[in-house]
């Protein structure tokens, strides 16, 4: 442009002075929102004119997108995800298994997952954000019954003194207590699991009850109770 001193104006209080050896361009950040007159000036004694300028009008948006903060949830609720401050929103989750243009959408987690969102609003400005949904596990009583050989899975009609072998398959626990209903308990602990073998001592009906326990879970406990019947062994 052949000036000798060239003034930038941004009408927010910053003024830069560059000569013509400087870079033609150069980035500015505003710290408001607002209308801006940019005004460029050069001047070149060595001209006929000496002075030239020129003033542009720049529209500053600054966004109020928001986004909800990390959460932890317990084992099989639900979580509203939120987001606010766009005209459209683009969720997606970390593994590719969720996406929703919803700005206020439910998911049902069961591991901890990572939930993307891409907010745009009215102005054009855009942000990316991302929410962390941890999920802490519930404690499952499971449990199956066998023959002694472990043959015949859901054994059931017994007959004395045949016994039963237990097997525990409970999810989280930490400690089990297994209520045979024939003023038997047990307790275990979670390395001390592998099966458990139990006889009646008479013919019946017995609710077989295990509980399984863990307090840093969110439900704490949990308990399943299977029905097994004891019959008397008939001579021939």
């Amino acid at each position: 442009m052949g000036g000798k001193s060239i003034v930038w104006d941004f009408d927010d209080g910053t003024v830069v002075t560059q000569n013509d050896t400087d870079p033609k361009s150069l980035i500015h950040q505003y710290q408001q929102a607002g209308q801006y007159y940019v005004k460029l000036k050069i001047t070149d004694l060595s001209t006929c004119s000496q002075t030239d300028s020129i003033t542009r009008v720049i529209n500053y948006f600054k966004d109020n997108i928001i986004v909800g903060d990390d959460a932890m949830i317990c084992d099989g609720n639900s979580f509203q995800l939120t987001a606010s401050g766009g005209a459209t929103y683009a969720w997606t989750s970390g593994d590719g298994t969720f996406s929703s243009s919803q700005q206020f959408p439910v998911v049902l987690p069961n591991i901890a997952t990572s939930y993307f969102v891409e907010v745009a609003d009215a102005n054009g400005c855009s942000k990316t954000d991302t929410l962390n949904v941890d999920v802490t596990p519930n404690v499952h009583a499971i449990f199956q019954t066998y023959d002694l050989n472990f043959s015949k899975p859901g054994y059931n009609n017994v007959c004395y003194p045949d016994a039963i072998r237990f097997k525990n398959l409970s999810l989280n626990s930490e400690n089990y207590i297994w209520d045979f209903d024939d003023s038997t308990m047990v307790t275990q602990t979670k390395s001390d699991t592998i099966s458990i073998i139990h006889g009646f001592q008479q013919q019946g009906i017995y609710k077989v009850k295990l509980k399984a326990i863990n307090l840093n879970t969110c439900n704490k406990a949990d308990s399943v109770i299977i029905v097994k019947s004891a019959k008397a062994q008939h001579s021939s």
